[in-house]
């Protein structure tokens, strides 16, 4: 099963979703960088705008990825 991040492009560059995992679909992934330059991220799904939210900074996109993924998993 795959378990990695499809980001969108161009003006959608900072929305994703779960790439080809039907478990894990309905998960919304939008990450954005905050005033420190620090990445930050939140995950919604159809019922909640904001599913969750960890208020924590990552130095690189893929640490955002990881630290997503993770959640995502513990609670599809």
């Amino acid at each position: 099963m795959n378990w990695e991040i499809e980001w969108g492009k161009g003006s959608s560059f900072n929305f994703g979703r779960v790439k080809d995992n039907p478990f894990a679909s309905d998960y919304r992934i939008e990450r954005y960088r905050d005033d420190e330059n620090k990445w930050r991220y939140f995950i919604s799904n159809s019922r909640e705008y904001c599913a969750y939210y960890d208020g924590k900074q990552y130095n690189t996109s893929d640490e955002v990825n990881e630290a997503a993924l993770a959640w995502i998993r513990r609670n599809w």
